[in-house]
C-alpha cells in the first residue's frame, strides 16, 4: 500500500512537470512554429498581428534571411484624359518702316499725277527735303554747298537750287551744273541753251501762262509733280524766280522747295504755292500783294513751266 501511494505521488509529480513543460512551450514558440492542431484559436483571429515572417532568399543564396513586409495595395483612379487643343500661334508679322514720301501718299498729302511714276514722285519729294534750311545762315551755307563759295546767296539760289533737287532725284539728265541757272534768263541766248539742255524738246514740252500767278485758273490748268516753273515779274514785280514743283495732295494743291523771303531773311523750305479752291492762301496770292512790291514780288506777267512729256 505505502509502495501504490509513493508511485502515485511520483506519476502525480511527473504529469505536473509535463503540464507546465507543455504551458512553457505554448508561450515561448513562435505562433508560426506551433502545429496548427495545438495552436489555440486566438491565433487565428483577425485581430491578432503576427509578426514579420523571414524568408530565405531564391536569388541570392545567402544564410542571412530576407525580410518580407506584405504590403496593403491602394487603389488610385486613373486622371481622365484632356483632349489636345493645339493653340494657334500668329505668325510673326513684319512691319515695314514707311518712308516720309510712302507716308504723304497714304494719307493723301502725295497723289500721282502726271507723266511720273510712284516711285519717281516719291524720291522728288524725300529728295527735296534734303534741300531745306530753316535759317538764313543755313540756307546760305546750303547755297555755297549748291552753287560754289560766293555763289550761295539765298536770295539768288533759286535756280541752282531747282535743278540741283531735280538732279540729285534722277528726273533730269546727269552732269548739269547748277551754275548755269544761277540769275538764268529765259529770254537771252545762254539761258535757253541752258534750258534746252535740261529739258530737251523730244522729251519735254513747256507751256507760257501770261496771267498774273495769283489769277490763274489751277484746276484747268493745273501744275504738275516734277514741273520746272520759272515766274516773271513783270510790271509791279521787283524780281524772277525759278522753282520746282516737289509734290501735288489730293485737293489740287501744290508745292515746292523753294527759298522765299521769310520776313527775317531768306529761307528754304517747303511751301504751298497755290490752293485752287481759295485764290487768298499759298505763296502765289503773297508774292503778287502790293505791300510787298517794293522788297518783294514776283508773278505780275505769269510763268512758263517744262513739264516731262515722254519718257527717255
Amino acid at each position: 500500500m505505502p509502495r501504490d501511494i509513493k508511485y502515485l505521488f511520483i506519476g502525480l509529480v511527473m504529469g505536473g512537470a509535463l503540464f507546465f513543460l507543455l504551458v512553457a512551450i505554448f508561450f515561448l514558440a513562435a505562433p508560426g512554429d506551433i502545429p496548427a492542431e495545438l495552436r489555440p484559436a486566438l491565433l487565428d483571429t483577425p485581430t491578432f498581428t503576427a509578426r514579420p515572417v523571414f524568408i530565405a532568399s531564391q536569388e541570392i543564396p545567402s544564410a542571412t534571411p530576407t525580410l518580407r513586409v506584405e504590403s496593403t495595395a491602394t487603389f488610385t483612379q486613373p486622371p481622365t484624359p484632356v483632349p489636345f487643343t493645339p493653340t494657334e500661334t500668329s505668325s510673326p508679322t513684319v512691319t515695314a518702316t514707311l518712308s516720309p514720301g510712302a507716308i504723304l501718299l497714304l494719307r493723301g498729302d502725295l497723289v500721282i499725277r502726271g507723266p511720273r511714276t510712284e516711285a519717281e514722285l516719291i524720291r522728288l519729294y524725300e529728295t527735296s527735303l534734303a534741300f531745306t534750311a530753316g535759317t538764313f545762315s543755313d540756307a546760305r551755307r546750303l547755297g555755297e554747298r549748291i552753287n560754289g563759295k560766293g555763289y550761295g546767296s539765298p536770295t539768288l539760289i533759286c535756280g541752282p537750287l531747282s535743278i540741283s533737287i531735280l538732279s540729285e532725284a534722277g528726273l533730269v539728265r546727269g552732269g548739269l551744273v547748277p551754275y548755269n541757272f544761277w540769275l538764268l534768263n529765259p529770254d537771252d541766248a545762254p539761258g535757253r541753251a541752258a534750258l534746252a539742255t535740261a529739258f530737251p524738246s523730244a522729251q519735254y514740252g513747256n507751256m507760257r501762262i501770261r496771267t498774273r500767278i495769283d489769277q490763274i485758273n489751277w484746276n484747268a490748268s493745273p501744275l504738275l509733280p516734277g514741273d520746272f516753273v520759272y515766274i516773271y515779274a513783270g510790271n509791279g514785280g521787283n524780281f524772277e524766280h525759278m522753282l520746282v514743283v516737289n509734290r501735288v495732295d489730293s485737293a489740287g494743291r501744290a508745292y515746292s522747295v523753294t527759298n522765299y523771303n521769310a520776313g527775317d531773311g531768306f529761307v528754304i523750305l517747303e511751301v504751298m504755292l497755290y490752293d485752287p479752291s481759295d485764290p487768298n492762301i499759298g505763296m502765289f496770292h503773297e508774292w503778287t500783294k502790293k505791300q510787298w512790291q517794293a522788297t518783294g514780288s514776283t508773278g505780275y506777267d505769269g510763268l512758263e513751266v517744262w513739264r516731262l512729256i515722254a519718257t527717255p
